[in-house]
């Protein structure tokens, strides 16, 4: 009981909300130089590989899966829709590379492959990219952050709604099935006519079944992992009285998912907000390179992924100032996560 307690402690121990005693050249000194180098031929291999498991899987489900009986087909297509969409994640977070200019390195490549295969992946490539970078700019800033925007408990409407079971669940709901999809429908990419020539002479089930079931699913897994790599209990959020650069980069959590995604890329978030350019394989030396200096200003949560979202979606409903002073109605400009 004492260490579990003691384990707890020490998970949901706050960052330090100082200026960090060190300094970006410090971080980036630590760095071997090779972590920067990107290899194109590597990153190709990676990228095929990625699009052969996808193949081999869209094969099998297209040719195999409707010859079997009727209900171990209805359990192998929610297989497939896993199996898919997390090889469809994966594709997509090489996209991700790529509007990071972290593939390869010609800014004219990573930007064609990056179109393409987001557009693949009903994602507005350029959009994603403004609209990402903006989000790296301004992680953790509750006035300027372009992504995970957190409300404030000032906000009433919101933590009325939210604060109740029945809120709850419907946040989460809406989390996992909506809200990647409806940012992605205002703004969709090249590929939506073709789907739709396929769906005109192949039918809607048939091309939910191979594409629709494992996006939605791809869709549900990047949200949980963007939300989870930014919503912690012991990471704080700042106002613009407070904000700066190295401190909102320094307030993202590291995660281990195992094989969802990639895990040089989901257990070091925090090394990819401080140098984003960095190959997602070399993103793990590079850690451990500067987690010695980061000291407390480095978190890690190990916690099982769908424990921990269901765990920070009942706890990180809001943001709240540890100090507010009442006769300046004002609050600290440095606020924490409650529920």
């Amino acid at each position: 009981m004492t260490m579990v307690a003691t384990d707890d402690l020490k998970l949901f121990k706050r960052v330090p909300i100082l200026n960090p005693p060190f300094g970006y050249s410090d971080l980036k000194r630590a760095i071997p130089p090779h972590c920067f180098t990107k290899s194109l031929k590597f990153s190709l291999y990676l990228l095929s590989y990625e699009i052969l498991l996808i193949c081999i899987l869209y094969y099998v489900a297209s040719n195999y899966i409707h010859t079997l009986p009727k209900v171990i087909a209805y359990i192998a297509w929610p297989i497939y829709w896993i199996y898919q969409g997390l090889g469809l994640g994966r594709l997509w977070s090489i996209g991700h590379d790529c509007s990071h200019h972290s593939f390869c390195g010609y800014g004219w490549l990573d930007d064609t492959i990056g179109y393409l295969i987001h557009s693949f992946a009903l994602t507005p490539y350029f959009s994603f990219k403004f609209s990402h970078h903006s989000h790296h700019a301004h992680t953790n800033s509750l006035e300027y952050d372009e992504n995970h925007i957190t409300k404030r408990k000032s906000d009433r409407l919101y933590y009325e709604i939210i604060d109740n079971p029945i809120g709850f669940v419907f946040m989460m709901l809406f989390k996992l099935i909506f809200e990647f999809p409806l940012y992605l429908i205002i703004n969709y990419g090249v590929f939506i006519y073709a789907y739709y020539r396929i769906m005109m002479t192949q039918g809607a089930i048939w091309v939910f079944n191979l594409y629709g079931g494992p996006w939605v699913f791809m869709c549900g897994v990047l949200l949980v992992l963007a939300y989870l790599q930014h919503t912690h209990h012991s990471i704080p959020h700042y106002d613009s009285t407070e904000w700066n650069w190295i401190r909102g980069a320094l307030s993202t959590v590291d995660r281990d998912v195992g094989f969802m995604i990639n895990k040089n890329k989901t257990d070091n978030h925090v090394v990819h907000h401080l140098f984003p350019a960095i190959p997602s394989y070399h993103a793990h030396e590079a850690t451990e390179a500067i987690k010695p200096i980061l000291g407390d200003y480095y978190k890690y949560d190990g916690t099982p992924i769908l424990k921990a979202f269901w765990r920070e979606m009942k706890g990180c409903v809001y943001v709240e100032s540890d100090n507010y002073d009442d006769d300046k109605k004002k609050s600290s400009g440095v606020y924490w996560f409650r529920n």
